[in-house]
């Protein structure tokens, strides 16, 4: 953990405090521009680095949608040289509420009144040390074997007649047969905290699914099915925090197999489309996944969630990212956005989904799919 004085601050202001991106370090850069020395701010494309997610007080939620940086006041230390006190780095998932300064304003007060609530009392920020990446705290492989992936998960067993009956009858809910759980490696078992040690979801066994880049292990993902899932807002899904989610793309060595790459949201999504679906763990992808999607040969399509935000428009977002690689000239096929008839393809069946995307694109792409692509999904 980055800022455990921060952790325990919003611990006593919200109660329940959970963590993502765990170790992971912010984009930082310094900020000369206006002649300070102590002068330092988040980098504008990049890592966000590990997050505290609380309920927002402002619109009532429920499900740890209020997302607050690691960084949030803190003051950063390079070579030994301690910057200027930071910021709150906050942002509501479900309402935008921190657009409002008084909505911004009632939460910095709850936080500053958890600070008095830790340590001494007196103590309102924490030093954070950027001049290097932590020390790894997590022994892990890269191989992708059994044993590979129980460094990860020690519980893992791959997806059979054997697993237990309640993550089977999730996936047949979910859609996802035997054979689309070994294309993908999927396995099941409990997961457990690498830093406490502690049984998450209150030990109910979870779908694992390894995240292979470059034909190496780079971190497992874990989704609890919804009947298990804890009263009291636990997450759905969990990412090991040795897995550097901004730097991974999901299944791209696949795609550039195929020399297309279907963007998704989410891991389940990818199991509809297939072989060339990929995803990169939310609605924007980071910078290094922009540009390792890039590295795709043909064409790229877009696959947003339809789902209405009040404060942003996934399809309109995806279809501005692709008129910038197409302007560029990225793709031979181009990139194209396909805009779902249901909220997202994990909703759909892999036949749908198919035929939603080749009724989207020009003929050039579907000539292309059709001949290369959907016979090796």
């Amino acid at each position: 953990m980055l800022n455990k004085f921060l952790y325990d601050a919003l611990k006593a202001a919200f109660g329940t405090v959970l963590v993502e991106n765990e170790n992971a370090q912010a984009a930082f850069e310094r900020d000369f521009s206006r002649g300070y020395a102590y002068e330092w701010r988040l980098s504008d494309s990049g890592e966000h680095g590990e997050q505290y997610r609380v309920n927002c007080p402002i619109c009532g939620d429920r499900k740890h949608h209020l997302y607050i940086g690691y960084m949030s006041f803190a003051r950063p230390v390079v070579d030994g040289v301690e910057l200027a006190q930071g910021r709150l780095f906050a942002y509501c998932f479900r309402r935008n509420c921190m657009s409002d300064p008084a909505a911004r304003q009632v939460v910095e007060m709850k936080i500053r009144a958890g600070m008095a609530c830790v340590g001494d009392g007196m103590q309102s920020c924490a030093a954070i040390n950027m001049a290097a990446d932590p020390e790894p705290e997590y022994s892990t492989s890269d191989k992708v074997t059994l044993t590979g992936i129980r460094t990860w998960v020690p519980s893992f067993n791959w997806i059979d007649d054997s697993a237990d009956p309640r993550v089977l009858e999730y996936l047949d809910e979910r859609g996802i047969d035997r054979s689309t759980a070994k294309q993908f490696l999927l396995g099941w078992g409990e997961v457990r905290s690498p830093r406490t040690g502690q049984a998450l979801y209150d030990g109910a066994p979870c779908v694992v699914v390894p995240v292979v880049q470059n034909g190496a292990l780079a971190g497992v993902q874990t989704r609890c099915p919804d009947s298990l899932l804890p009263e009291g807002g636990s997450m759905k899904y969990w990412i090991h925090p040795a897995m550097r989610k901004k730097a991974v793309v999901y299944n791209v060595d696949a795609a550039r197999r195929l020399g297309v790459a279907v963007v998704c949201e989410g891991v389940f999504d990818v199991f509809k489309v297939g072989a060339p679906g990929v995803c990169c763990f939310g609605h924007a992808p980071s910078l290094t996944q922009a540009t390792m999607l890039a590295g795709i040969d043909q064409g790229l399509i877009m696959l947003p969630d339809t789902d209405v935000h009040e404060d942003f428009d996934t399809v309109r977002e995806a279809q501005a990212r692709c008129d910038q690689w197409n302007v560029n000239g990225v793709f031979p096929l181009g990139a194209h956005t396909v805009v779902l008839p249901a909220k997202d393809a994990g909703e759909m069946t892999r036949q749908a989904v198919w035929e939603t995307i080749i009724a989207q694109v020009p003929e050039a792409m579907q000539d292309y799919l059709l001949a290369k692509v959907v016979p090796k999904l």
